[in-house]
């Protein structure tokens, strides 16, 4: 009987983050239903997004520094100038790496959805495109996903690697398309890996907001190799290997060159 109350309470502790943003997502998005016409809001769908994002903001801050200090980072090491470059470079290498190789196995076209749920974004003006995406989302997100649902399945778990692959799953989940959730859940892992190396979210923030930043540019640039539908000439291959690699060395880099910070 203790054991069940512990799981439940572990369980209760873990989604009612999930649940209370998913309540407040959807209450905004009613009240945009309700006072502004249906046309405005289809056409800039993406900006309603960050803005809801940031209005949530505040409550998750709230719960996050709510948290006993044993759910917290007890050290937070804050970047420097080269941690803060390592980040970004393996961040940009990784994600750009992934994106690459979900492109040349051609799950974007046999899973359409992920088209769908970019093109509201990108039809927005650039400067819409980074204050949602490379701002607003990447605080919102790791605040409740690293923050909170990581740092707690931490305690509950006891495992790092448990809370990792589960925070990322639910990670994964909240992105929709089949294409995004894998893209989602190996970004997850590494952010979750930056929170614990580095003890404090301003490197999982920064991460995420290179990877994102690094997709808005592809797509601005049109250098995004999912952009290619099929027929792959050998440099694609070469390029998306390359990235992986140079991701994989930074992540050796900032690993071997830097002492983790141990909890007390």
């Amino acid at each position: 009987m203790e054991t069940r109350r512990i799981w439940l309470r572990g369980g209760l502790d873990i989604f009612l983050p999930l649940f209370v943003y998913l309540l407040g997502s959807w209450g905004i998005e009613l009240l945009y239903r309700a006072l502004l016409p249906a046309e405005l809001f289809a056409a800039h769908e993406a900006a309603f997004q960050g803005l809801e994002n940031l209005l949530l903001l505040p409550v998750l801050y709230g719960m996050f520094y709510g948290l006993p200090g044993r759910e917290r980072q007890k050290r937070s090491t804050c970047g420097g100038r080269w941690d803060s470059l390592w980040v970004i470079g393996s961040s940009f290498c990784l994600s750009r790496g992934i994106n690459h190789f979900l492109g040349l196995i051609l799950l974007p076209w046999r899973f359409p959805g992920y088209e769908e749920a970019t093109a509201a974004i990108f039809r927005e003006p650039f400067w819409i495109q980074l204050a949602v995406v490379v701002v607003a989302a990447p605080l919102l997100e790791e605040l409740l996903m690293r923050g909170i649902v990581y740092q707690r399945m931490r305690v509950w778990s006891e495992d790092r690697k448990k809370a990792a692959l589960g925070s990322s799953l639910l990670f994964a989940l909240f992105h929709g398309s089949l294409v995004q959730a894998l893209y989602a859940f190996f970004l997850g892992i590494f952010f979750a890996w930056l929170l614990e190396k580095f003890h404090g979210l301003w490197a999982p923030v920064l991460a995420h907001a290179t990877a994102n930043g690094a997709a808005v540019l592809a797509n601005w640039f049109t250098l995004s190799g999912l952009s290619m539908p099929g027929g792959y000439p050998v440099w694609e291959y070469f390029r998306t290997g390359a990235l992986l690699l140079a991701a994989y060395g930074i992540m050796q880099k900032m690993k071997g060159g830097r002492k983790d910070v141990r909890d007390h």
